[in-house]
């Protein structure tokens, strides 16, 4: 016994000897060997006090906290405990880490960990599973050419909602009728995903309904940040109520699709999400766990499209009358043919293709909409040193090494609204930023210029990321985003009511500033900690008409008939307004 004690003791001093020679000189001095690369905060603080600090200033406000570590530290800065990561700040710089090969590089650790922090995958650190089968399986999955049937699926949804939408008119004494904005875009990209990627079958298995799915998806969403930050320990993390309410809510997505995959994939033949779990399938996980794989697919198609699009909407409602005609105009001549009544062999299909040629204007407001409004992460393992160098038109150049062991993330958003990379407005929206147009033809600025300069610039905008880790599902988001937009321009007269005399619409909105200073609108701020128009928010858009005569909190749309008697089957098209 005695011998015990002594041993204990023993551990005990060592333990304390680690924790005062190991431990808290890095969380309390910055060693001289430093990496180059600049520590954030004051000199005089220690540096776990400046990483709580930089923690809270980019949860009190991220644009002001990322403007602060641009004009601090052009290149990149190094973050201190809790987060322990280099910020990637410069243009140059960010361009320089998509860039860099994966041996230098790697994102797949950071994609195998998600799949263990936020979705529960027991198998994350299964490398010959995750990299060799589930990461191939998904990235051939989301290509073009095997997403035209979810594509097909979704277009004829978003007509479905907008068909119910017209019939509202027929009770409306004065011809217009009042939708919540948010409510209803956010249940037509809920029910155009649902049945895109899963088929009209999913839910009855088990016999979910849509609502409680909706339900489901929304409580695991709320602390889905929390969840996958990976800045609380697991055995804390597990314990806040919002994280216990989200096992529970995860359970029943995965439990829905593990019956639905225990049923044969009812109603549906192939895709992407029957690609995935069958991979788990075939490799003895069970339904459980090929539902629980589901469910990432599922979170990732409606994390952030449906609030893209509310934003997009928002904005061109209130965009220059000049743009809104021209706009209107392509969307018109775009959709005539695709959404007539003629018999199918007669109307061009709403492909991939079809979408990126006869819609690039508005193509252009969605990049430019995701250019403002997005604040893509993109993390990476420093596998080798890195070199990363100031932007060309820096007052002092400099470099910076980031280390191998350690982790670097590219904060785009500052590449984003750098007045140097955007021709002097980056703050402002221009939809014709990306649009080619007859520019060459009318400004003499570009007439010698690449006629498609704009159009390719796009590529310089990372909504979607970049590099290896691109987000693989950009191409049907674009094309559900270009869809619900244009069907919905297409079939109504639209005006948009913001709550902007309201008490609270200094908490609630920000200005949209329009380019050239032509005009200037109103977009809700991000609440909640959930980005932009928090799910919650808004009424939840199952409840009883939630979608007519209700309004969110931020306001609605006014919508009057355009295209008349579009839900009867007429061969020809009424193309007045009522």
């Amino acid at each position: 016994m005695l011998e015990l004690l002594l041993d204990k003791a023993l551990l005990g001093r060592l333990a304390i000897a680690l924790l005062v020679l190991v431990v808290l000189p890095r969380l309390v001095f910055i060693s001289a060997d430093k990496h180059t690369v600049p520590v954030y905060g004051p000199r005089y603080l220690p540096p776990f006090v400046r990483g709580i600090l930089a923690l809270y200033r980019l949860g009190a406000n991220e644009d002001d906290f990322l403007h602060e570590l641009r004009r601090d530290y052009p290149v990149a800065v190094w973050i201190p405990w809790p987060m322990q990561q280099t910020f990637v700040i410069g243009s140059r710089a960010i361009d320089q880490v998509y860039k860099a090969p994966a041996k230098t590089l790697s994102f797949l650790p950071i994609r195998r960990e998600m799949q263990k922090t936020a979705f529960s995958g027991d198998y994350w650190d299964d490398r010959s599973l995750m990299d060799g089968q589930f990461f191939p399986v998904h990235a051939r999955g989301m290509s073009k050419n095997n997403l035209t049937a979810p594509l097909a699926r979704f277009v004829a949804t978003v007509r479905e909602k907008v068909d119910e939408l017209a019939l509202r008119f027929e009770s409306a004494a004065d011809g217009e009728v009042t939708v919540d904005l948010v409510a209803w875009t956010l249940g037509a990209f809920y029910d155009g995903t649902l049945a895109g990627f899963f088929g009209p079958k999913v839910l009855d298995a088990r016999g979910t309904t849509r609502a409680e799915l909706y339900r489901a998806l929304e409580t695991y969403d709320r602390a889905f940040p929390i969840i996958a930050s990976g800045l609380i320990p697991p055995a804390l993390v597990e314990r806040i109520p919002d994280v216990k309410k989200a096992r529970e809510a995860q359970h029943v997505l995965a439990a829905t699709f593990a019956d639905w995959i225990a049923g044969g994939f009812e109603g549906l033949e192939h895709g992407v999400v029957r690609d995935m779990a069958q991979v788990a399938l075939d490799n003895n996980l069970g339904d459980y766990e090929a539902g629980k794989m589901l469910v990432a697919d599922f979170w990732a198609s409606m994390a952030n499209a449906p609030f893209i699009a509310v934003r997009l909407l928002v904005t061109l409602l209130q965009a220059p009358e000049d743009l809104r005609d021209d706009l209107q105009r392509e969307i018109d001549a775009a959709m005539s043919p695709v959404l007539s009544k003629g018999g199918k062999d007669e109307i061009p299909e709403m492909s991939f293709a079809y979408l990126a040629q006869s819609l690039p204007l508005l193509g252009s407001c969605i990049t430019e909409t995701l250019r403002l409004e997005t604040s893509a992460l993109s993390i990476r393992v420093v596998e080798m040193d890195i070199a990363l160098t100031s932007d060309t038109y820096a007052p002092t150049q400099s470099t910076v090494i980031v280390p191998a062991n350690s982790r670097l993330v590219n904060v785009t958003r500052m590449h984003h609204l750098n007045d140097a990379e955007w021709d002097g407005n980056a703050s402002e929206w221009d939809g014709r930023r990306f649009f080619d147009g007859n520019t060459a033809e009318t400004d003499s600025v570009e007439a010698n210029e690449d006629l498609n300069r704009r159009s390719k610039r796009a590529r310089e905008v990372y909504g979607f990321g970049g590099g290896i880790s691109r987000c693989e599902g950009q191409y049907i988001a674009t094309a559900e985003l270009k869809v619900l937009v244009a069907v919905l321009l297409y079939s109504f007269d639209a005006q948009i009511h913001l709550h902007t005399d309201s008490p609270e619409a200094e908490k609630l909105f920000r200005p949209i500033i329009f380019a050239n200073g032509t005009s200037q609108g109103s977009r809700p701020k991000p609440l909640d900690g959930r980005g932009e128009c928090s799910r919650s928010c808004t009424r939840d858009p199952f409840s009883a008409d939630a979608c007519l005569s209700t309004q969110s909190r931020y306001g609605c749309i006014s919508a009057a008939a355009r295209n008349a008697d579009r839900h009867a089957l007429e061969a020809t098209r009424c193309r007045s307004r009522r």
